[in-house]
């Protein structure tokens, strides 16, 4: 009985150590995996989607391509920009938008967290991002079509009806 009791005592404390350790290395891959949150959601809108055979094999392999480009921007914007001043970014556009303040009120209640250099480099890096994404869209429209892609809502993005000024006709 005694020997029994110590074999469970050592193999609890063994349990003890290593699942906090494993805990831990979870948390690191996750944040290792550092996929850009608009792709994320774009990718799980079109795994949901009925796609063709091969079709969503060749929009992998397109987001794989861009990819790098987009981690390329966002470790810029992260390094430039510092961790916590997009912290204080997202306080803000939280506090923004519990105040009821939507899309561009809640994002200039948020870039006024910045100082004038860090909201130059998040511009920046915002439209590089935009670049890049559209482009991508445009690919993985090419292998959708334009049909599936206004069902899946693809490459809108921005204003309806933009900013269009009639003309007068004098």
């Amino acid at each position: 009985m005694n020997r029994a009791f110590k074999v469970l005592t050592i193999v609890a404390l063994a349990l003890m150590i290593a699942l906090p350790a494993t805990a831990q290395e979870k948390k690191k891959k996750k944040k290792g995996a550092g996929q850009n949150q608009q792709v994320a959601a774009l990718m799980k809108k079109l795994e949901s989607a009925n796609l063709e055979d091969g079709q969503l094999d060749k929009i992998k392999g397109i987001v794989k391509e861009y990819a790098p480009q987009l981690q390329e921007i966002a470790a810029k914007r992260r390094d430039k920009i510092g961790r916590d001043a997009m912290q204080a970014m997202a306080a803000a556009r939280k506090e923004a938008t519990d105040a009821g303040k939507k899309g561009k009120e809640a994002q200039d209640a948020a870039l006024a967290a910045l100082s004038d250099e860090q909201r130059a480099v998040y511009n920046e890096t915002q439209a590089a991002q935009s670049k890049v994404m559209g482009e991508m869209q445009g690919k993985i429209i090419e292998v959708i079509g334009a049909d599936k892609a206004r069902e899946l809502k693809l490459g809108g993005g921005g204003k309806k009806g933009g900013n269009k000024k009639k003309k007068n006709a004098a």
